[in-house]
């Protein structure tokens, strides 16, 4: 916001300024090239300068909160597209032998974010009773390092059960893992990422992403996203009868509710 806003007094700020801002960011390029930003985002952007300039109220250094007469680009909920049960079957068969099934196949196992799946070591993960452990993130920063933070929210530090088919999954993983360990005269141990490059340096979650796209296309599938892979974990939860509060808890949701306001129109019928 600084770098639009920052200039303008604050008794000078109009709410036609907010008004340029939000069409500016909604039409400016991402970064990645693929549009501006998406509404919703842009509606956080407003609640936050309300919440400010509201201060500014109580403060009286200003008069009027201006983002009260802006329009701020409402939303309604993004279509989701998922993989079915079969689908999902069938692309994980697709890309049993490259390089990525590993994370692609605990994506959908799971419904972890990417940031939780890159970040997690080998002492989150309990093979014999069948868990992973979340309990930070990880990010590629505009200077091309990587840091791992907390995760979003407190519910999102969160313990996940895995499916057994993902337990011998990521056992198999962890042998592979081991062997080049060797040839390379590296150790594998507890802060070993799951997922990384045979150095053992983190993953571009942007690569990951890419090969997901990728792979996706070339096994014929309509364009469903790396993200959606929570999604598609999520519905096929909700499709087995699974409790709307087992799904929040599982996802990292700060509530039921945010749960609900995601998928509660994506099976109906239920």
């Amino acid at each position: 916001m600084i770098p639009a806003l920052g200039r303008i007094p604050l008794q000078q700020l109009t709410d036609t300024h907010l008004e340029s801002y939000y069409a500016d960011k909604l039409s400016s390029g991402r970064r990645d090239g693929q549009g501006g930003i998406s509404p919703r985002t842009v509606r956080h952007h407003h609640r936050l300068l309300h919440v400010l300039l509201e201060w500014a109220v109580e403060k009286n250094i200003v008069k009027r909160n201006v983002s009260n007469s802006a329009y701020a680009p409402k939303f309604g909920p993004k279509e989701m597209k998922t993989f079915s049960q079969g689908e999902m079957r069938a692309f994980l068969d697709f890309v049993k032998d490259k390089e990525f099934y590993p994370v692609f196949y605990t994506a959908l196992f799971t419904g972890m974010r990417r940031s939780e799946l890159l970040a997690v070591r080998w002492s989150d993960v309990d093979l014999n009773l069948g868990s992973i452990s979340i309990n930070r993130t990880l990010h590629h920063l505009a200077d091309k390092s990587f840091i791992f933070q907390p995760p979003k929210t407190e519910k999102s530090r969160r313990q996940v059960p895995l499916a057994p088919s993902n337990s011998i999954v990521l056992r198999h993983h962890l042998e592979r893992q081991r062997e080049v360990g060797m040839l390379m005269e590296r150790e594998i141990n507890g802060e070993t990422l799951v997922f990384c490059h045979a150095d053992g340096s983190p993953l571009l979650p942007h690569s990951v992403s890419q090969a997901w796209r990728r792979l996706v296309r070339k096994a014929g599938f309509p364009r469903i996203r790396m993200h959606d892979a929570r999604h598609t974990h999520a519905t096929l939860m909700l499709e087995q009868g699974v409790n709307w509060k087992i799904i929040s808890e599982r996802l990292g949701h700060g509530s039921v509710a945010m749960t609900l306001d995601l998928y509660a129109h994506v099976s109906p019928g239920l």
